[in-house]
């Protein structure tokens, strides 16, 4: 790297100050990359907002319902619709991005089994809480409404990928709170997955389906992988 010698006059006289010839990236190429996420995730917003301007209002109000969610959702935006897609790209991005930030704190990962576990995470947990209900459905025989849970499902996960983003950018911008920010993505989380849980399990209890079905397989689909999937964690990555 050249340096530009620039020669100051001061009351004792002369000294030299060595001027780079450009700056360097605060944090290197990590924030640069983070930087093109969190940009990429507010163009997906805007353009499922431009398809569907009611999502703003409408999609938080559906959160706080548990009954019919499917047919509710279907009133303004088909499931599979582009804009329900690229909400929920969205949160699939954004948790990427708060979970890479998160265990970019335990100095023992190495870099590519940060960016490794920060995919397989989201799209693991994902994946994993549309099962259970259908297969409740499948052992026990009982009709069970399984697109209104679905519906519950998706929808919750969408709206915190909005409320991911607000966290992604503040934390990337000052990573000195990165405990702060790692209790509230955490709280963020606990309390989408309480909410919908809660009201999975009121629709399978109005679908038919006994507290023993309910306790054995909603625990064992659902709370057990995510225990056992934090002790394995714990026990080889955090020392």
């Amino acid at each position: 790297m050249s340096f530009d010698k620039v020669e100051n006059e001061q009351f004792f006289g002369y000294y030299h100050v060595e001027l780079p010839d450009h700056l360097e990236l605060r944090g290197g190429d990590t924030v640069f990359f983070i930087g093109i996420l969190i940009t990429l995730s507010f163009l997906l917003l805007a353009w499922a907002v431009k398809l569907n301007q009611r999502i703003p209002i409408v999609l938080p109000k559906l959160v706080m319902s548990a009954l019919q969610t499917d047919q509710k959702y279907k009133e303004f935006m088909r499931m599979g619709s582009t804009a329900s897609i690229l909400l929920l790209l969205n949160y699939l991005i954004t948790s990427f991005i708060l979970l890479f930030l998160a265990l970019s704190t335990i100095k023992t990962l190495s870099y590519d089994l940060r960016i490794y576990l920060s995919i397989i995470a989201p799209v693991g947990l994902f994946a994993l809480q549309l099962v259970p209900t259908y297969l409740i459905s499948f052992l026990s025989g009982a009709s069970l409404p399984l697109p209104s849970a679905t519906a519950n499902t998706l929808s919750g996960y969408q709206v915190v990928g909005g409320i991911f983003v607000l966290l992604a950018i503040v934390w990337a911008l000052n990573p000195e709170l990165s405990k702060l920010m790692i209790t509230l993505f955490a709280l963020v989380l606990l309390a989408a997955q309480v909410l919908r849980f809660s009201k999975n399990t009121y629709l399978l209890l109005l679908g038919g389906v006994s507290w023993y079905y309910l306790l054995l397989y909603l625990c064992t689909l659902e709370i057990l992988p995510l225990f056992v999937a934090y002790y394995v964690f714990s026990a080889n990555f955090i020392s």
